[in-house]
């Protein structure tokens, strides 16, 4: 297995992401209950769930793996893989307590990835060095 270059704490924002049966005390909590509604008005608002996890940068990839809580407690896609060959945008915008890290990849079809982390700007640069290291042709970066 290849080094890691850099590790980050983040957040992925999972679209498919929902509670586990695991997580609703008596499975009613989920449909019902705080949790639930809470999880409900995040999915509507954000169009998903953030999950929290360690975002890793690799020469040829970002793996990201959600941290034990959300491992047990959330459903979904949530393990990611994003090979630079792959990567066509990457963007910053503005979000709620941190900004958003968009990658634009394309693999069956063309996909969009958000995470949330600290130093932004500098984590959208390293990807972008990267990608062009290990060949990705054409990158966008908006960066705000």
């Amino acid at each position: 297995m290849d080094d890691v270059i850099e590790e980050i704490k983040a957040g992925s924002l999972v679209p498919n992401g929902r509670l586990s049966r695991k997580a609703n005390l008596f499975n009613w909590l989920g449909t019902y209950g705080t949790a639930g509604l809470a999880v409900k008005l995040t999915r509507k608002l954000f169009g998903g769930l953030w999950v929290g996890g360690v975002m890793r940068l690799y020469s040829d990839r970002l793996e990201f793996e959600p941290n034990a809580l959300n491992q047990a407690t959330t459903e979904g896609d949530l393990a990611l893989k994003v090979y630079w060959k792959s990567l066509v945008k990457i963007s910053c915008r503005s979000g709620m307590g941190t900004g958003v890290l968009d990658l634009e990849w394309i693999a069956e079809s063309r996909r969009v990835s958000s995470f949330r982390c600290d130093n932004l700007i500098s984590v959208a640069r390293k990807i972008e060095e990267l990608a062009g290291k290990a060949g990705a042709r054409r990158i966008t970066v908006t960066l705000s």
